[in-house]
């Protein structure tokens, strides 16, 4: 519900201001904010008592789900504010979408690079950032690191809610349902590929020479840098400027780029595919929805849901292409 209520709030902001119908300005967003709360509104009051009775039994779940929310949106704001300043790889070209969205009246935003034209690329993600910065009246580059907190904790959020459905549908308890749902949160954002790991157990002399030859990750075997200290000393430190970089070029002999969340967060690039995380699993989660419908899916019975996840397939589209 979070992922969807951003991605419907920039949705209508995008449309507006694509047809010129209203300013990309701080009072068009809260005038807009304010007519989908009265909608949301008018919709609870009038099935207030199936939402009220649906609600009782998961009060449960959503606090435990809303406290996981909370605990990574201030952990992964912590972690960025050891390193907020945005002036490495690829942050700039980030910043610079992130500034034309946030400085266009109408859209599509200009181009930072090319003076005269409109910025071709995928911006979407840029746009909700915009927004939620206009909102709260934040400073642009403080809304750029809230906002890589913000991605991580509706990522986090949607991996538990998956895993929460997925296990209550397979006959499991509410409380083991929670458990597993926080276990998938942590197994999504925060685990990696375990190449740290590797890096340790090769430090402490685990495992042959062969074996590490065998896996034939790069900078992790004999021939390698790490060779220049003794094998297995647990005095082993790295010396080269960004070593944790190799964590992510494990597949192909180094030469595919094998991202995983953790890594893209702490590196900060605010990149679309590290924003697309939350909607991906947001669509995945309605398609869910479909697959466990009991109902003949029609375009007359479902047409609101059909409408929100096309709304959520096309805004996934726009926010990462690829």
């Amino acid at each position: 519900s979070k992922a969807f209520g951003l991605l419907i709030l920039g949705y209508v902001v995008w449309v507006a201001g694509s047809l010129h119908i209203l300013p990309n300005t701080r009072l068009s967003i809260l005038s807009t904010l304010g007519l989908l709360a009265v909608a949301s509104g008018v919709l609870f009051y009038k099935r207030r008592g199936e939402i009220l009775s649906g609600l009782r039994p998961l009060l449960a779940y959503i606090l435990a789900a809303e406290v996981l929310f909370a605990v990574f949106f201030l952990g992964w704001a912590i972690l960025r504010s050891y390193t907020p300043a945005i002036t490495h790889t690829e942050q700039p070209m980030d910043f610079a979408f992130l500034n034309a969205s946030y400085r266009a009246r109408f859209f599509p935003p200009a181009d930072p690079w090319l003076s005269g034209f409109s910025v071709s690329y995928y911006y979407f993600g840029y746009l909700m950032v915009s927004v939620l910065a206009k909102i709260s009246a934040l400073p642009i580059s403080v809304a750029y690191n809230l906002g890589l907190a913000l991605f991580g904790a509706l990522a986090a959020l949607g991996a538990s809610g998956i895993a929460y459905n997925l296990v209550r549908k397979c006959g499991g308890s509410q409380k083991a349902a929670v458990g597993i749902g926080a276990v998938a949160a942590v197994f999504l954002v925060v685990l990696g590929n375990l190449e740290g790991g590797m890096e340790l157990a090769y430090a402490h002399g685990l495992g042959s020479r062969e074996l590490w030859l065998g896996l034939g990750f790069p900078g992790l075997d004999p021939a390698s840098r790490l060779a220049q200290v003794p094998y297995g000393s647990v005095q082993w430190f790295p010396t080269e400027h960004w070593w944790w970089w190799q964590s992510t070029r494990i597949l192909d002999g180094g030469g595919a780029i094998s991202e995983f969340p953790f890594f893209s967060f702490m590196l900060g690039d605010l990149h679309p595919h590290v924003m697309a995380l939350p909607f991906t699993l947001l669509s995945a989660a309605m398609g869910a929805n479909l697959f466990w419908e009991r109902r003949a899916i029609g375009l007359r019975s479902h047409l609101v849901f059909l409408v929100a996840l096309a709304v959520a397939l096309g805004g996934l589209a726009f926010i990462n292409t690829w």
